[in-house]
């Protein structure tokens, strides 16, 4: 008998391979393989069990139940009806019922409030800010977390018995991973409370070595890494909150000499500090609060002007804007000596840099009339300084 015909046919059923093999046709490739070798193996005629015994037909059928199994042959006579059912493999039953999970819920934002890292600060009573810092910006940003920090310092007085140097640090952190903080944002402040002794308040490199001791007063809490420019903005007048006020950035000593705080001792540079007065604006083709029309043209734009000195920010109001607009100096529109042919819709100028600087200081100090007399005077002593 032919163990395999030429249409690929062996001369046993399925159940007969399975019989031969003794297996159950849940074996795998490895198994099976392992198996037919066993039993090939004990089909040796050299064996003692074998002598006398035909084993040649044995190992035929074995050699063609392992070709079914494999599936290298036909089975003699076979039926897809009549194919043993498989038991499911261990991987096919049914998967055991897990148990019921809880969605993760992200933490609440945790942090400091404003209000509380206030009530913490150790402020006297009745302050008088005069100045603070430009802010020193630091973070990181990463696939995980972001974070950032913003830390000034702001120098205040109590009458003339207390120097402060509050330090202010804002932390907000993001993390973008499961289980993280999710979110934090949280404020720092502690004030150094200096007993005054004399007018080292007025004194530029004494405020200069507080202002850069009172950065390093948070490094318990935040590590303050970035460097502060030795700049400062004047506060005058501001009462502490979150909202910190905008000018221009200068120097302690400017600032001193610009406030007429300069000490008797201090040099003469600092006494006698360069005024610095600047011209800025902004224009609408709709009107917007603060903004005034333009009555010397028919372009219908809405003009607001702002004079800074020193830092210190001073409204034009309705009348002073007009005249500006209306002003002209050597055949051109005022506007355009200061910011030049084209205006767009804002622009700022230091009018003490500028060639016609001191005309056009003069000129204000002559027909600006709305502005308080401190500010005339200033514009004044600012074109006298100048060429």
């Amino acid at each position: 008998m032919d163990l395999v015909t030429a249409a690929g046919k062996a001369h046993l059923t399925y159940e007969e391979a399975l019989e031969t093999l003794g297996v159950t046709g849940r074996e795998g490739a490895d198994e099976l393989k392992k198996i037919f070798r066993e039993k090939m193996r004990k089909m040796h005629p050299d064996l003692p069990e074998n002598r006398g015994v035909d084993t040649v037909q044995k190992a035929l059928d074995l050699n063609a139940a392992y070709d079914i199994l494999r599936g290298e042959a036909r089975p003699a006579a076979y039926d897809f009806r009549q194919a043993p059912v498989k038991e499911p493999r261990p991987q096919e039953r049914e998967p055991q019922r897990q148990p019921e999970r809880t969605q993760w819920t992200p933490p609440k934002d945790t942090g400091n409030s404003w209000e509380w890292a206030v009530s913490k600060a150790n402020l006297p009573a009745g302050v008088e800010w005069q100045f603070r810092t430009v802010t020193v910006r630091e973070g990181y940003s990463s696939d995980e977390v972001t974070n950032s920090k913003n830390t000034y310092v702001v120098y205040g007085r109590v009458s003339n018995d207390i120097n402060c140097f509050l330090v202010v640090v804002h932390y907000v952190q993001q993390d973008h991973f499961v289980g993280g903080v999710n979110s934090l944002d949280t404020w720092f402040m502690k004030c150094m409370n200096i007993p005054a002794q004399g007018d080292e308040g007025k004194d530029p490199v004494w405020l200069q070595k507080k202002v850069a001791a009172a950065f390093k007063v948070p490094q318990d809490e935040f590590v303050v890494g970035g460097r502060w420019n030795g700049k400062v903005m004047d506060v005058q007048g501001w009462t502490l909150n979150r909202k910190l006020p905008l000018g221009r950035e200068m120097p302690i000593k400017n600032w001193l000499a610009a406030n007429g705080q300069a000490s008797a001792g201090a040099a003469e540079s600092v006494k006698k500090g360069k005024q610095v007065v600047e011209l800025e604006f902004t224009s609408h083709l709709s009107a917007a609060p603060g903004h005034y029309p333009d009555l010397s043209s028919a372009s219908g734009d809405f003009w607001k002007f702002t004079l800074v000195l020193n830092g210190r920010p001073v409204e034009i109001g309705a009348a002073d804007t007009a005249a500006i607009l209306k002003a002209r100096m050597g055949g051109k529109r005022l506007v355009n000596v200061i910011f030049g042919q084209y205006t767009y819709d804002s622009g700022r100028k230091v009018i003490t840099r500028l060639r016609a600087g001191k005309a056009i200081l003069l000129w204000m100090a002559d027909h600006l009339g709305q502005v308080p007399d401190d500010v005339r005077q200033a514009l004044t002593a600012a074109a006298a300084q100048m060429k």
